[in-house]
């Protein structure tokens, strides 16, 4: 992967902006939007703000523990501030996406409670294919990815910018570069 004393095969493509805002503006990334969109419609949520978060999948319960903190559930304390800081800013009703299991729905209810979120179960997402999860979160206001290359895909589909934990996956795709498509959360 190092080319020239170390830089990323990317920066040196792209000359030094990040992959992300490279292709966002891309033929290839309106061709798989509306791939999606010939496939699935308006079945998507509107005005809203959705945040995927890796829950049971990256847990211990599938022995996922050996990759440490780099593809992780972001733990419950974090979830609820990342919540309240996407109600405060965006002032739009927040989803959770991810739910796999009848643990990660319960963990959602509980967070989503602790955010004063009536009828939690409205809120949280699941039982979908994966492109319909891909689709929907393309199509939200505001998406917040946890560390998962599953919610990456989505951003970089999506159209406005996206929130991200700063991570190792993330760095792959932004370098060292100021990415306007995905922004850190604060």
């Amino acid at each position: 992967m190092a080319i020239d004393g170390g830089g990323w095969p990317i920066k040196k493509l792209l000359n030094d902006m990040s992959f992300p805002d490279y292709f966002h503006g891309t033929t290839h990334c309106k061709e798989l939007r509306k791939m999606y969109e010939n496939k699935f419609g308006n079945n998507y949520l509107k005005n809203c703000t959705i945040i995927h978060a890796r829950l049971d999948d990256a847990g211990p319960a599938h022995n996922f523990q050996k990759f440490g903190i780099y593809q992780a559930f972001v733990g419950t304390e974090n979830m609820v501030k990342i919540i309240k800081w996407a109600q405060e800013k965006f002032k739009l009703p927040v989803y959770i996406a991810g739910a796999q299991n009848a643990r990660d729905i319960e963990l959602c209810r509980h967070i989503l409670q602790q955010c004063d979120v009536e009828n939690v179960d409205d809120f949280i997402l699941r039982g979908n294919t994966i492109d319909q999860d891909i689709y929907i979160m393309s199509r939200a206001d505001n998406l917040i990815v946890g560390r998962s290359t599953f919610a990456m895909m989505a951003g970089l589909i999506n159209e406005n910018t996206v929130y991200a934990e700063d991570w190792v996956h993330l760095r792959d795709l932004v370098g060292n570069n100021n990415s306007r498509k995905f922004q850190t959360l604060p």
